[in-house]
């Protein structure tokens, strides 16, 4: 799906980080204020960041529809355009809604709620074990890059550089309904852990 695709093509942005700061520091070599001065530049620049709306839609959803009207008032202004404030919600929202809001109220849980609950708490333990085994193997071995021997700046572009085609290579596998997102993230984490056995024994 197309979420699945943003959230593997999103750590590129990381990735691209990491390789244009490399080609800094190979620049600047052993000057590390001037490296800090870098990093803090960049992130100057994205302070205008701060000034971005949230979206109207999402507002809506949460029950903020003045503030999702100011905004669209807004953006109709910058464009040029008058609004016609009609409601947000479709006639089938608003009918859907309703007949949420009069349906019965759902059954009560059982005598022991945590026992329905297992399926969420075994996804919750293997979301946290994902990210440590992910983390650990993905910070390990970007900041074990120096012992891969040559000029360390290189090698630290070239380990960044190597994330391109993985990330694609998982967006394809994750939008591909052979594989989808589970199975392609137990495939990349066993074969990555069958190549860091490999290589450091």
């Amino acid at each position: 799906s197309g979420r699945a695709v943003q959230t593997v093509v999103g750590p590129v942005g990381f990735a691209t980080g990491v390789a244009i700061l490399s080609q800094v520091a190979s620049n600047l070599r052993e000057d590390w204020r001037a490296i800090h001065w870098q990093i803090v530049f960049c992130g100057v620049l994205l302070l205008p960041l701060l000034g971005v709306k949230e979206s109207p839609r999402w507002l809506a959803s949460q029950g903020r529809k003045e503030d999702a009207i100011k905004i669209y008032e807004a953006i109709a202004r910058f464009n040029g355009r008058t609004l016609d404030l009609r409601p947000l919600l479709s006639p089938a929202e608003q009918q859907l809604q309703a007949d949420e809001e009069d349906a019965p109220p759902p059954p009560a849980l059982s005598s022991s709620p945590y026992a329905e609950l297992w399926v969420l708490k075994v996804r919750v333990i293997a979301q946290m074990l994902l990210w440590f085994a992910c983390s650990f193997g993905y910070y390990g071995m970007s900041l074990s890059v120096g012992g891969l021997g040559g000029d360390l700046y290189t090698a630290s572009l070239l380990s960044s550089l190597l994330e391109f085609p993985s990330n694609l290579t998982a967006a394809i596998a994750a939008s591909t309904p052979m594989f989808g997102r589970k199975t392609s993230t137990v495939i990349c984490c066993f074969l990555s852990g069958v190549f860091c056995i490999i290589e450091f024994p």
